[in-house]
C-alpha cells in the first residue's frame, strides 16, 4: 500500500522516522532503496544514526551537503588513529599485564618497541554465533585504553588531548 504514494510523498514520511526504520525500509524493495541511496537528506539520517550522534543547535543552520561532509570527516578522524591487526594465533596473555578480564573478552597491554599494544582475544560462543578471534591494536602515546562492555562487544579507547 505504501508504494502506491508518490516518491516525494515518500521521501516526506521517511524523513519522519528514526534512522534504523530507514534502513529496514530501504532494504525492502529497490524502489525505496534507490529513494533512500538517492537522496542527500537520508544519507545524513544515516550517517547521523550509525554515529550514534544527534543533531545539533550548530548544526542547524548549515545545508545538508555541509552536514554530511561533517559528519563524514568526524567519524573518519575517529578511527584514523587506531589500527586494527588481525592476529592469526592467540598471544599469551598474562595476569601482570591484564587489563579485562570476562567469560567473553581477554584484554592485554603490553609497551613494545614501537609504542604501546592492546591486544584482544574474544572467546568463542556458540549460542551468539562468534568465533574465537585474536588481534591488536597499536594505541599512540596520546591514547589511553578505558574498558570493555562484552555485552555490546565494545572496546573503549579515550584519545587524549
Amino acid at each position: 500500500m505504501l508504494l502506491v504514494l508518490p516518491d516525494d510523498l515518500l521521501h516526506a514520511i521517511l524523513l519522519q522516522v528514526d534512522a534504523e526504520s530507514v534502513s529496514f525500509c530501504q532494504a525492502t524493495c529497490r524502489r525505496l532503496k534507490t529513494l533512500v541511496e538517492n537522496s542527500m537528506q537520508f544519507q545524513y539520517k544515516m550517517e547521523l544514526g550509525a554515529a550514534p550522534m544527534c543533531e545539533g543547535l550548530a548544526a542547524r543552520n548549515l545545508n545538508v551537503s555541509e552536514k554530511l561532509q561533517r559528519i563524514r570527516s568526524y567519524r573518519a578522524a575517529c578511527t584514523r588513529d587506531i589500527k586494527f591487526e588481525e592476529l592469526p594465533f592467540a598471544p599469551a596473555l598474562t595476569g601482570d599485564t591484564l587489563l579485562h578480564s570476562s567469560v567473553t573478552t581477554l584484554v592485554s597491554d603490553s609497551i613494545e618497541s614501537d609504542g604501546r599494544r592492546v591486544y584482544v582475544q574474544q572467546m568463542p560462543s556458540v549460542l551468539r554465533g562468534i568465533e574465537e578471534r585474536h588481534w591488536s591494536i597499536k594505541l599512540e602515546a596520546f591514547h589511553s585504553f578505558l574498558a570493555v562492555d562484552a555485552s555490546q562487544d565494545l572496546l573503549i579507547v579515550q584519545k587524549t588531548t
